[in-house]
């Protein structure tokens, strides 16, 4: 996400790690300054982080106010930081959002439509649930 090898090389790392759970925001961000060559690729650097989802906790840590795990036809499916029981995601859509449980893929709270809700089991069962419970895990404090 912050690597500054080159602005197509820079679109893909912002897009890869959105989907990334493996390093934290301040090891991400920690890098790519000291990796910044020049003043520029520092602006561009900074211009990520400030439009990146990106806050800061209490002890001064970086987090991400919302993970994308993933986008299909349209649906996002997010989850948030620090965001309330039980374990849940949220997808969003043209015109409206809703959440699902991470245990079972039921409908929490929203309306989704018949053809958009077969599309998030199918993602569910063919490994969404992996990739939403790792995003859970790594949004919570300490995670």
């Amino acid at each position: 996400m912050w690597a500054s090898a080159g602005p197509a090389v820079e679109a893909h790392a912002v897009e890869h790690s959105a989907r990334s759970f493996r390093t934290s925001p301040d090891d991400q961000v920690r890098s790519a300054i000291l990796a910044a060559a020049d003043l520029e690729s520092l602006v561009r650097v900074l211009e990520r982080l400030l439009n990146s989802g990106v806050s800061v906790w209490i002890d001064g840590s970086l987090y991400f106010i919302r993970q994308r795990v993933a986008a299909i036809n349209g649906l996002k499916f997010e989850v948030y930081p620090n965001d309330h029981m039980p374990p849940h995601f949220h997808l969003v859509g043209p015109g409206f959002s809703a959440s699902f449980s991470l245990s079972k893929c039921t409908l929490l709270a929203g309306e989704v439509d018949s053809k958009d809700e077969r599309l998030v089991q199918w993602f569910y069962k063919n490994g969404g649930r992996e990739k939403l419970q790792a995003a859970w895990d790594a949004t919570r404090p300490g995670g």
